[in-house]
């Protein structure tokens, strides 16, 4: 399990709020087990891994783990951020 916190310094869309990314390993080595993010923009939502894309993929719509994280940072910095 990996949590991690966003402390607003002023410069972010919303006040902060912590994700929380858990893992859970399956016995069968071809599934990969699932991954559960919860974000305090997005709310929670399970993933499975896809083999053939080698992505992990919503459980309910198939949307990208990668690609609601990255949604989430974009609202957070008010658009792209410029590390």
């Amino acid at each position: 399990q990996l949590s991690f916190h966003v402390q607003s310094s002023g410069d972010l869309f919303w006040g902060g709020g912590t994700y929380l990314l858990t893992i859970q390993p399956d016995n069968d080595a071809d599934s990969g087990g699932t991954v559960t993010l919860r974000s305090p923009l997005s709310g929670s939502f399970t993933y499975v891994y896809n083999p053939s894309s080698g992505e992990w993929v919503g459980e309910d719509d198939g949307h990208s783990l990668l690609g609601m994280l990255t949604r989430d940072w974009i609202r957070q910095c008010r658009g792209v951020p410029d590390f």
